[in-house]
């Protein structure tokens, strides 16, 4: 199993051993990861967001919807710009569609304020929404 995937705990201990440049993660608004995101800070580590729609949990909460109201963008959009705002996160959003890809791009025509990337984070409450059976206890 992949060291990293046992957990924050594991992790600083595996940088140890082995140089990391890049460490894919659940993350989006509903799972902060702050502790991750200090390390990969202090460690020049690239996160890279899995699900970072929580599997649509995301784009249904109400102040995500306001948001992307307010700049003509998908509530999608929003949440993708909200991550990549972050120094060192990328994300990999799934695309099923042609029109989805393209969405997917079209998220560097607006910025989002210092209130709203703020509002997007006060939606985590530590919601895991990819918890396979065999994966690690999370911390």
């Amino acid at each position: 199993m992949d060291p990293c995937r046992r957990g924050h705990r594991h992790r600083a201990d595996v940088l140890e051993l082995a140089p990391i440049i890049c460490d894919q993660v659940e993350y989006h608004p509903l799972l902060g990861q702050p502790e991750l995101l200090v390390l990969a800070r202090e460690r020049d580590l690239m996160i890279t967001a899995y699900s970072p729609l929580a599997q649509g949990a995301a784009v249904r909460e109400p102040v995500i919807g306001r948001i992307a109201e307010a700049h003509g963008k998908s509530p999608a959009q929003v949440v993708l710009r909200w991550l990549l705002d972050q120094p060192q996160v990328a994300a990999v959003p799934k695309a099923a569609s042609h029109e989805h890809r393209a969405a997917n791009i079209e998220i560097f025509d607006f910025e989002l304020s210092d209130m709203q990337r703020g509002a997007i984070a006060d939606l985590q409450r530590g919601e895991r929404t990819i918890d396979p059976s065999w994966g690690p206890d999370w911390d």
